[in-house]
């Protein structure tokens, strides 16, 4: 109670408007966060869902969980390195075998603007039969918060995307011009890539 108090806190000093209708993740919820275009967005986020009462596990480049930084695994940091694949056949795994799952996944994957998101959030919650609830800071706004509907993937990647495109559009990173494009390679390749401009 006295962190979620603390986190309340945070977020009111960080002027940060907070969405108090949002529905509570299931215990088992895969929730993509967007924008991402800061580092300090992670902090962000973790207050956030500090305040919901959300016990959550983030993805994070291994080689920012060395040295001190490596006590962020004790509140969920699960370290990841680029390239190496396996982290969704992994995530797959540990999802079918705890009682309580809700993983944080940044779809853009990296702070920089990239021409598409990584898709791994769509493939784990397909995989897993998991709904993917939609948080976001947007500093456009000053507004910080996780959707009321979940998304339930239909296997229709398009039109899945199509949902996810609608609630995180007109949305601003603390970098803007870093904002990545909401599109799936999966997308590209079926030549249904969807015009953001």
């Amino acid at each position: 109670m006295l962190f979620r108090r603390l986190a309340t806190l945070a977020l009111r000093l960080g002027r940060w408007t907070v969405q108090e209708d949002c529905v509570p993740p299931a215990p088992k919820s895969i929730l993509t966060a967007a924008p991402h275009t800061s580092f300090v967005d992670g902090f962000w986020m973790l207050v956030a869902m500090r305040h919901y009462g959300v016990k959550i596990r983030f993805l994070m480049n291994a080689k920012h969980l060395r040295g001190p930084f490596g006590l962020l695994k004790y509140v969920g940091a699960v370290p990841v390195t680029p390239g190496k694949g396996g982290t969704t056949a992994d995530l797959v795994k540990e999802a079918g075998t705890e009682e309580e799952f809700a993983i944080v996944i940044s779809p853009p994957g990296t702070r920089s603007k990239q021409e598409r998101w990584r898709s791994g959030f769509y493939h784990l919650a397909i995989e897993t039969g998991l709904p993917i609830y939609f948080s976001y800071l947007d500093y456009g706004q000053r507004r910080v918060g996780i959707g009321t509907e979940p998304l339930i993937p239909s296997g229709d990647i398009v039109a899945d995307m199509d949902v996810v495109r609608e609630f995180y559009g007109g949305m601003l990173g603390r970098a803007p011009e870093q904002t990545s494009t909401i599109v799936l390679r999966e997308e590209l390749e079926l030549g249904s890539a969807p015009d953001q401009a």
